[in-house]
């Protein structure tokens, strides 16, 4: 074990030097300016989904959504056959345990080539944080979407009734 964290050291500064000519080179600054103007037309253009707007979360993070899963899946939102907003299903929002605190979680089933369901995940704090995932953390097994209690419930921290 020490071993291989020797060589990988080793290796990490062996190929600082060549990372750092590496980035001076017009062809990566010409790539890099090619990767920042298409972010921002990505961020530029709103999608549409028969989801938005149905959730109860902040229209930001429901449109950072869809960028944040095409980011994490390496796609464009204009290359060919890429993630789209409109792709992910909306399966509800779930009242969980975490690990101080309970959590809402909403949950959208995503299209994916594989026999295990994949789903994407915006878990939200009592305080309002909010945490974006994908994977396979799934909605508790339920057949109904349970919108669990109003954000100022005594459970998020709210009066008490």
């Amino acid at each position: 074990m020490r071993l291989t964290m020797l060589a990988v050291k080793a290796i990490s500064v062996l190929l600082r030097p060549l990372f750092a000519l590496m980035v001076r080179t017009p062809a990566y600054k010409k790539a890099l300016q090619a990767r920042i103007e298409l972010v921002k037309q990505e961020e530029a253009t709103l999608e549409d989904a028969e989801w938005f707007g149905t959730t109860g979360l902040h229209e930001e993070i429901e449109w950072e959504l869809p960028r944040y899963l095409r980011r994490e899946l390496g796609q464009s939102l204009f290359d060919e056959g890429s993630l789209k907003a409109n792709d992910l299903k909306y399966v509800g929002v779930f009242l969980e345990q975490g690990i101080a605190s309970p959590l809402k979680v909403h949950y959208w089933r995503m299209p994916y080539q594989d026999d295990e369901p994949v789903y994407a995940y915006v878990d939200v704090s009592p305080d309002g944080e909010t945490c974006t995932g994908w994977g396979n953390q799934s909605p508790p097994a339920s057949t109904e979407t349970q919108q669990g209690p109003p954000a100022d419930s005594p459970a998020f921290g709210g009066p008490a009734a």
